[in-house]
């Protein structure tokens, strides 16, 4: 909060302003970053109402507050989470007037949003992390964003798993090698067992039997073998509406990492 505040203030010359972390709801909203001296947040302030109604950015020059009663605040954006779940709330209370203009409040509002998602972000991942420690975080953050894709009824994507053993090692970091700039992947040797997670993203099942068959082609010209002659054993997940982590949980069953 402390990056985003000290930010807009250097570019909006902003005098009084705060960010408040919120658990649903603006009733006790906590400040979690300031510049000048900012009280509690007036959480009846009709233009915090007027904001929290519309879900997006409001300030006092905006045409559509003919009808709103005097508001301690300037300006009021509500922060709020992939579920449009109220996470946060930034308010101004006094900056330079003539910067109090649409292309400023305009660009204040991508830059908060663009943090707010960020954040967002970081937290669902960051529960990836938490269960699987050597996760990578841009597989970590793609695998967030894809699940997404999916709860709101967007296309699917798939995870797929290679393991084998000590043996196959060489042939799963080959396969690692010819991935697609697309796709993002994860390698995980846990003692003799050895296994390279790919998620292949907005993956229907012809792109899969594409890929799986460039993978097949590729290991007949290089090592002269099959995956099953290579001791490597393949699994698939198609992403649905479980936690993101339980898709990893299932990969590595079958891979026989646990």
């Amino acid at each position: 909060g402390d990056a985003l505040l000290e930010l807009l203030v250097h570019h909006y010359h902003l005098s009084r302003a705060g960010i408040f972390r919120c658990q649903g709801s603006v009733e006790e909203a906590e400040l979690v970053a300031s510049t000048g001296c900012m009280e509690a947040l007036a959480a009846d302030d009709p233009l915090v109402q007027f904001a929290l109604l519309k879900g997006s950015m409001v300030h006092i020059n905006a045409r559509d507050l003919e009808s709103v009663e005097k508001s301690r605040y300037l300006v009021v954006m509500p922060m709020l989470d992939h579920d449009d779940v109220l996470i946060g709330i930034f308010v101004v209370e006094d900056m330079l007037f003539s910067m109090l203009h649409e292309e400023n409040l305009t660009s204040m509002q991508v830059i908060i949003s663009y943090f707010v998602a960020d954040i967002d972000l970081l937290c669902e991942s960051g529960a990836i992390i938490n269960a699987f420690p050597s996760c990578p975080r841009p597989f970590a953050d793609e695998l967030v964003r894809l699940h997404r894709v999916v709860v709101h009824g967007g296309a699917p994507s798939r995870l797929i798993v290679f393991a084998g053993n000590d043996d196959a090692f060489p042939v799963l970091q080959g396969i690692k090698s010819i991935q697609r700039g697309l796709d993002f992947s994860w390698f995980v040797s846990m003692g003799y067992r050895h296994a390279l997670i790919v998620l292949l993203p907005l993956a229907d099942e012809e792109t899969v039997k594409g890929y799986l068959y460039r993978v097949e082609q590729w290991l007949k010209e290089q090592h002269g073998v099959s995956m099953e002659q290579a001791g490597v054993t393949v699994r698939f997940a198609l992403l649905g509406e479980s936690a993101p982590e339980t898709y990893l949980h299932y990969l590595f069953r079958q891979g026989g990492l646990t």
